[in-house]
């Protein structure tokens, strides 16, 4: 769903924050969302930041595309 949510967004302003914890979480999708703060060069960068960067990415490309993620 994330890589989704890139491809539709990618005429979008994205914020280089949010297109580093997406890019990381596609890169390694064995870590949890834990490990993917650990390696977020942003050390205020939480698990629940990275859930959340991910909802909310998919949710704009939702909104911005009209369609629904694919579900695998």
């Amino acid at each position: 769903q994330l890589k989704w949510a890139l491809d539709a967004l990618k005429d979008e302003r994205v914020e280089p924050r949010s297109l580093e914890i997406a890019q990381l979480r596609i890169d390694y999708p064995e870590f949890s969302l834990t490990e993917v703060a650990m390696v977020c060069d942003d050390s205020n960068v939480s698990k629940d930041v990275v859930a959340g960067v991910m909802r909310r990415l998919i949710t704009r490309a939702i909104n911005i595309s009209g369609e629904e993620p694919p579900t695998s």
